[in-house]
């Protein structure tokens, strides 16, 4: 590849067509990024538009099909007027490793039939002369186990009256059938993956268990119970501090206790400012007044802090004096 010098003038007609050439393959590469920025940007700005100004029924996360296509044509043209040279040495400066080192390693040995381990030239065996080892990341997916718990029974061969049974395990939820790891996994899917319930009950029934949205409802609201002492840990680290800070966000909610809301409810989030350990709590209220932080906050000598001065400026006076 020839490289341009914008201070050299071709000396030959040969050196003036390899310049030219040159030219024309920058001049083409660039248009192709060119127009790969402006296809995404306006794919972008139909999204936003959509979810903006659309109809609430019609506000769905519409997925930029192509955005596989359009990043990788980006890529592909990043910078046309660098050479090879700089292409490969910029890419090896920026290499990370894939494949983290601490997961585990499953060996696939490969080795050649013994009809086929002769030598080409003389005819005689080979031997194992060395290895070539190539990881690539797979991923194992999810399945489902059933744990049994066997309670052995012990009984007095000589009275034959006295019998008893091993102590059964306490289950995180009395009565249920679910493991906590089963729990553990709807919650972190619903709260943290944004997964909701009724596509998690599609999940399970493709692994071929009939799990309904239901029934893991329920299972969240026995974990809001069970996870209630630590809730009222965290709001009392928080209260420690000499400043929360205390915002809510507006929120979605079709029925609260069976009963169908019209309005808007909020989920208020709450953060220790300052110096020491960071603690942040979400409590979900139908109300944005200040009657909430002045729930949250009673008794406290913390000032509040937030970017809505009509609900809470007023607690934060109070909390001062």
């Amino acid at each position: 590849m020839l490289k341009l010098d914008p201070y050299e003038i071709p000396k030959s007609r040969e050196e003036l067509e390899q310049a030219y050439k040159e030219l024309a393959r920058v001049h083409e590469l660039s248009r192709r990024q060119y127009e790969a920025q402006i296809k995404f940007l306006q794919d972008r700005l139909k999204v936003i538009a959509r979810q903006t100004f659309a109809h609430n029924s019609d506000r769905v996360a519409e997925a930029l099909f192509n955005e596989a296509e359009v990043i990788s044509a980006m890529q592909e043209v990043d910078n046309p007027l660098e050479d090879d040279g700089e292409k490969k040495a910029k890419q090896k400066k920026k290499k990370r490793p894939f494949i983290p080192e601490h997961l585990p390693r499953e060996d696939v040995r490969h080795e050649l039939p013994v009809d086929q381990r002769k030598c080409h030239v003389d005819g005689h065996p080979l031997h194992e002369a060395g290895q070539e080892v190539r990881e690539e990341l797979e991923f194992v997916p999810a399945k489902l186990r059933v744990r049994r718990h066997i309670l052995v029974k012990y009984a007095c061969r000589h009275c034959q009256e006295m019998m008893i049974t091993a102590p059964a395990p306490k289950r995180m939820i009395a009565g249920s059938q679910a493991g906590s790891g089963l729990i553990a996994h709807v919650a972190i899917s619903k709260y943290m993956d944004h997964i909701p319930l009724h596509r998690q009950e599609s999940q399970f029934h493709r692994l071929g268990v009939n799990l309904s949205r239901t029934t893991m409802a329920n299972w969240m609201i026995k974990v809001g119970e069970l996870l209630l002492p630590i809730r009222n840990i965290i709001l009392d680290r928080i209260i420690e501090g000499h400043v929360v800070q205390c915002d809510e966000t507006p929120l979605r909610v079709i029925k609260i206790d069976g009963e169908v809301v019209d309005k808007k409810s909020y989920m208020w989030c709450m953060a220790r400012w300052g110096p020491g350990p960071k603690y942040v709590l979400y409590e979900f209220d139908r109300t944005r007044s200040s009657a909430v932080p002045k729930r949250l906050f009673l008794n406290t000598k913390a000032i509040c802090k937030s970017t809505d001065i009509a609900a809470t400026t007023v607690f934060a006076l109070q909390t001062q004096r």
